[in-house]
């Protein structure tokens, strides 16, 4: 478990990107050849996509976690392709 303070130091660190999962609306996840990625859409109207190697296996904790997330949520969804 991270201290607060190093959660702190994720989030201030222009090279992370904090999302709170009360913004997520829905998210689509993708399995390609060369990258998976994640869309989200925010409740600010924002889209973000992040994108990653298919072998750091992401993918599967990524699905398991926005489920758990969203998934109660009557307006949201998570669409996984796996191919």
């Amino acid at each position: 478990m991270l201290s607060q303070h190093e959660i702190d130091q994720l989030i201030s660190s222009r090279a992370n990107l904090w999302v709170p999962r009360e913004s997520i609306i829905k998210a689509y996840l993708h399995h390609g050849l060369v990258t998976d990625r994640l869309r989200l859409e925010l409740s600010d109207g924002r889209t973000v996509k992040l994108l990653w190697l298919p072998w750091d296996k992401a993918l599967q904790p990524l699905q398991t976690t926005l489920r758990s997330w969203i998934g109660d949520k009557s307006h949201s969804r998570l669409n996984a392709s796996l191919f």
